[in-house]
């Protein structure tokens, strides 16, 4: 009989416990208006870091974008400007952290005429355009282009700054 009433004080103890402690305040909401603008690549968002394009064999260039996204709780009335750069370092960290021997794609294997990305006012993506020559990539497709978002005009840059593009042509 004593067995069966501890058994009902320790039930309702926990239900109790339970019940109470989903009222605690949470302090750690995020006030969004007052956050201000995020730069970021949101392929890199959704995908990861690294990421596979298989393109097909050209003579001619072929054209892949890079989007870039400005996160804002309010457009913003002005044009943003977001610059980008090849970054062979970002590409030798992640081969170190992943022990991978990926290589940086040949600089006759691309081309980008324009390293920055101007999101339109009340907007919240633009991109840079990757020409990607098809044919001065070697068999193999162990070679990344590297790019990392360097600087914006307005916000701060996320995380999700570096993009590394392992290109095969079929």
């Amino acid at each position: 009989m004593k067995n069966r009433n501890y058994i009902k004080i320790v039930i309702f103890s926990l239900l109790t416990m339970t019940i109470f402690s989903s009222c605690l305040k949470d302090k750690t909401y995020v006030d969004f208006p007052n956050v201000g603008a995020s730069i970021d690549l949101p392929a890199v968002a959704f995908k990861g870091i690294f990421q596979s394009i298989t393109l097909a064999a050209s003579p001619s260039p072929t054209p892949y974008p890079v989007l870039v996204n400005v996160s804002v709780p309010n457009a913003l009335t002005t044009p943003v400007n977001v610059v980008l750069k090849v970054d062979a370092d970002a590409l030798t960290n992640y081969n170190v952290k992943n022990n991978t021997a990926y290589v940086l794609m040949p600089a006759a294997a691309f081309t980008i005429t324009n390293f920055t990305a101007t999101v339109p006012a009340n907007q919240t993506s633009g991109s840079i355009t990757v020409n990607f020559n098809t044919s001065a990539l070697p068999a193999g497709n162990n070679f990344v282009l590297p790019l990392t978002i360097v600087s914006s005009d307005a916000g701060t840059i996320s995380q999700y700054k570096t993009i590394l593009y392992n290109v095969s042509v079929k």
